[in-house]
């Protein structure tokens, strides 16, 4: 079985499980916002080193967690709260602006919203 195969299976195992978890909660519980779940799983790959990665998003908490697959064990690469970067305007690595910034766009539209 290749390392991607087996993070793809631990993925839908985590999904399964968390919506098996979910639906054992009392009828009375709060959903979150469209029904999605608190955690989100995706995978994926660094081409250049061709190792299989799996992100595990905790969305209420706004932590990122990135594991590596190496053999057929976990390892975890990196854990971060993402708030403050969710909550950035604008930014780029290296000093390198983005075209158009953020203020120009912001710009654009409001002189483009009709008026009320």
């Amino acid at each position: 079985m290749s390392k991607s195969m087996l993070i793809a299976l631990l993925a839908i195992a985590l999904l399964v499980g968390f919506v098996l978890g979910q639906m054992s909660r009392p009828q009375l519980c709060a959903q979150t916002a469209m029904g999605a779940g608190r955690i989100v799983v995706a995978t994926g790959n660094i081409d250049s080193q061709n190792r299989d990665l799996l992100y595990v998003i905790d969305t209420q908490d706004k932590v990122l967690c990135v594991y590596d697959m190496q053999g057929y064990q976990l390892k975890l690469l990196a854990a971060r709260n993402i708030s403050y970067d969710l909550s950035a305007q604008e930014y780029s690595a290296g000093n390198k602006q983005q075209q158009p910034s953020v203020r120009k766009m912001r710009d654009f539209v409001k002189k483009r919203r009709p008026r009320r």
